[in-house]
């Protein structure tokens, strides 16, 4: 198990790349093999520009897979 902490750069010039960032985040999570307090658990931290990031969720919020990605 492991945590993973996932940061989108949203700020002007990278704003484009969501759906790779997306795309990216739903095959890392659908390769790992157990999600949850007793597998590996996900984060996700948004960044728009200096001073301006926003915690989407926090490590132990999900606990399982179907939860994960549809969050």
């Amino acid at each position: 198990p492991i945590d993973i902490v996932i940061l989108y750069d949203l700020s002007t010039n990278s704003a484009d790349n969501l759906p790779k960032y997306q795309n990216l985040t739903h095959d890392l999570i659908n390769k790992t093999a157990e999600i949850g307090s007793n597998g590996s658990q996900f984060a996700l931290v948004r960044y728009s520009g200096p001073g301006r990031t926003d915690t989407a969720f926090h490590l132990n919020k999900h606990t399982n897979r179907t939860l994960l990605l549809n969050g």
